[in-house]
């Protein structure tokens, strides 16, 4: 290992001490030459990122009945309870339809309802018209 001058060109694989004097790495593209390892699989990391996400689940129950807490603080924490849940899409069998015909210009409009939602009470109050609307209530 030895120190290049900057007019001079390392040899391809040659050890090459870094600017800070904190060790040193090959240089060129060598075959052979820093190589990478595979890192951790992706299906591992996932399933370490559920595990995680599960224990904290607890976290967002208790974001999101706290009275105390910001309206937009326990409106996420629901979202991400909902959305990991599975129940943040509407998914509406046959039998579940609603009898007014879905417009554009009706789905428009709730959408405009849903973009105005600023606190816990309206998203609870929009819910529950939403439920007694399909006879849930």
């Amino acid at each position: 290992m030895t120190k290049q001058s900057p007019k001079q060109s390392p040899k391809p694989g040659e050890l090459v001490l870094q600017p800070n004097g904190k060790g040193a790495l090959r240089h060129g593209s060598e075959p052979g030459t820093n190589k990478g390892g595979t890192g951790a699989p992706p299906s591992k990391v996932r399933e370490a990122c559920r595990e995680s996400f599960g224990k904290r689940i607890p976290i967002l129950e208790t974001i999101a009945d706290n009275d105390e807490a910001r309206d937009l603080d326990r409106i996420a924490a629901m979202a991400a309870l909902g959305k990991y849940g599975g129940v943040d899409k509407l998914a509406l069998t046959v039998d579940e339809q609603p009898e007014v015909e879905m417009t554009p210009e009706r789905v428009a409009g709730l959408f405009e309802q849903i973009q105005r939602i600023k606190t816990v009470k309206q998203l609870e109050k929009l819910l529950v018209g939403a439920a007694k609307k399909q006879g849930g209530e």
